[in-house]
């Protein structure tokens, strides 16, 4: 076993001129084998960000020189927190994935592979400012989208049913009352919706591609299955809140 080949010092990751399709951000401290398949399988669209804390992952021989390729590509970058510390790689993916996400285009979604939980946050951060954000672990290939929700919007109590007075029947000793009518209730694709148009405006940065908007759903409410959240994403469009053009989302208000 080889440690794998450090990348070139820069002061910014590659960026390749051209559409990049996926970015995978890969901690290296505890998916080691899982950065050596998504390296070997990656292809022009690609770019994978390997970060690793003060021990450095060892490869083996045979992949030595397809790794050396990728890096002489700018394909694959190797960053390596050298201070060493807890959670030093989890830095490392985060500072990358938030500088990437400001010089990549719109439409390149970002995969966080990693067993850490606490990447979520980083997960969190790329879907709420309108990314396409996921995260995978090594074991089973489980994907997990963002768990730090936005706050709830603020709705007002729904007022009480009106009492009924009631009636007496014509040659009826005795008055029968009519029982009050049931409080009305929104259905979840409704009160979905509301949450949603509550929330984004007030937020800055609403999704701009329809992938970014079904996480940005998920976010608010993470019960929700993708048939449903299909049925929310309709009934924006009828209800005039959002203009869906392909992949685009565009606002009303």
């Amino acid at each position: 076993m080889e440690p794998i080949p450090e990348s070139p010092e820069s002061t910014t990751p590659p960026v390749a001129a051209g559409s990049l399709s996926r970015v995978f951000l890969v901690d290296l401290d505890n998916c080691p084998g899982e950065f050596l398949r998504i390296a070997g399988e990656a292809n022009d669209g690609v770019r994978v960000i390997g970060c690793h804390g003060a021990k450095e992952p060892t490869v083996s021989l045979g992949l030595v020189p397809r790794i050396a390729e990728l890096l002489s590509s700018q394909r694959l970058q190797i960053v390596s927190m050298r201070q060493g510390g807890k959670n030093a790689a989890d830095f490392g993916l985060t500072f990358w994935g938030g500088w990437l996400a400001g010089q990549l285009p719109p439409e390149t979604e970002f995969v966080v592979v990693s067993n850490d939980t606490d990447l979520d946050h980083l997960v969190s951060l790329l879907v709420t400012s309108g990314r396409s954000a996921r995260r995978m672990t090594a074991s089973t290939h489980k994907v997990t989208t963002l768990t730090t929700a936005p706050p709830p919007a603020t709705t007002a109590p729904l007022a009480p049913p009106k009492a009924v007075v009631p009636r007496t029947a014509p040659h009826q000793p005795r008055p029968t009352p009519i029982s009050p009518p049931a409080s009305p209730t929104e259905t979840p694709v409704e009160t979905a919706v509301n949450k949603f148009i509550s929330t984004v405006a007030k937020s800055k940065n609403r999704p701009k591609k329809l992938p970014a908007l079904r996480n940005f759903l998920k976010s608010l409410d993470q019960t929700l299955s993708p048939n449903l959240i299909e049925k929310i994403v309709q009934r924006l469009v009828e209800r005039q809140v959002v203009i869906i053009s392909g992949e685009a989302v565009t606002y009303r208000r």
